[in-house]
């Protein structure tokens, strides 16, 4: 499924939760796109994670005193959704997940919209919450963006999240924020505290590429190596394994959005041109 406005076109997968595979400027492609990852399952594009993105120890948590499933990355980015309006610049669509569900175990409602507007394309994300108890959920974007032709990048971090052997937050905080700005050379796996809202940046010859996102994305990822050809800078709404260190007590560094019975919650990330 293709929106577009003249300047900026992107390609959607509504069957395989509405993954981005194609994001051009003014003909140019940004988003790397592997079809060997789509075909074994993995990442690819610039998927959708919700409601537990990045890793969940031991594939389980526990929240509202019931265990419950933590797929890593959730299991939205391969459920269909359903389209329920387009145009050309836009659609908007839905995915509705029910208390029986062993990994969302909620009735819920999940709209995304997806609009084109002049330089910019935006993910506005909405979760109404249709029963009476609360659910928790985290909620991020995971970009493969072309490295070709990038040059460098700037991200306002403020932490960085202290990982264990396993890429599991450890609960320490470091001021050891310095990246190698120059992306040919970065060489990261690593989970940050954002200052604010994330604001990242990436430089590219001709270009530059902006994302930018609500309050609720105060964490970035970056993953990358000089031997891959595309390089992932992380809105994320919540820490790795973020359900069970809300479990433990670690509620700031957990970040979990809470939407109570009846009530919903929105935010949105944008990814803006720039020449």
């Amino acid at each position: 499924m293709i929106i577009k406005n003249g300047i900026i076109t992107a390609s959607f997968d509504e069957s395989d939760g509405l993954t981005c595979t194609s994001l051009s400027f003014k003909g140019r492609e940004y988003v790397y796109f592997d079809e060997k990852r789509k075909r074994e399952g993995g990442t690819y594009g610039i998927p959708i994670l919700f409601p537990t993105p990045n890793r969940v120890r031991n594939g389980f948590y526990v929240f509202g005193g019931r265990k419950i499933i933590g797929n890593r990355h959730g299991r939205l980015r391969h459920m269909p959704f359903e389209i329920l309006k387009k145009r050309d610049d836009m659609l908007s669509a839905k995915v509705s997940f029910s208390p029986t569900d062993d990994d969302f175990p909620y009735s819920a409602d999940f709209i995304l919209t997806l609009k084109i507007e002049n330089n910019s394309l935006t993910w506005t994300f909405e979760v109404i919450n249709k029963g009476s108890e609360e659910l928790s959920y985290g909620l991020a974007l995971h970009p493969y963006f072309e490295k070709k032709g990038c040059r460098r990048l700037a991200v306002n971090l403020l932490k960085r999240i202290v990982l264990d052997e396993e890429k599991y937050p450890s609960g320490g905080l470091s001021d050891d924020i310095a990246l190698e700005t120059d992306v040919k050379k970065l060489d990261e796996d690593a989970l940050f505290i954002t200052d604010g809202a994330i604001n990242a940046s990436l430089f590219y010859e001709g270009a530059k590429m902006h994302i930018k996102a609500s309050d609720d994305f105060n964490h970035a990822v970056i993953y990358t190596s000089p031997s891959m050809p595309s390089i992932c800078v992380e809105p994320q709404s919540c820490a790795t394994n973020a359900h069970n260190l809300y479990s433990e007590g670690k509620r700031d560094l957990a970040s979990l959005i809470i939407v109570k019975g009846g009530e919903s919650h929105k935010s949105s990330v944008s990814i803006i041109f720039e020449h």
